[in-house]
């Protein structure tokens, strides 16, 4: 049990480390439209919760 459990947190790591990677890589292929897409969503986000705060 505790190998499997060894196991399992190691590949969890590795694959963290991959998204890491290709996160990464993403965001320098199309960095300025992601700045551009996530700040939206971020008002997106804020705005929502505006909403949602004069709801209650």
């Amino acid at each position: 049990m505790v190998f499997h459990f060894v196991l399992a947190h190691h590949l969890k790591l590795v694959l963290l480390e991959e998204l890491k990677i290709i996160v990464k890589v993403l965001v320098l292929i199309q960095c300025e439209p992601l700045k551009h897409h996530l700040k939206s969503v971020h008002y997106d986000i804020l705005e929502y919760q505006g909403h949602l705060s004069s709801l209650y």
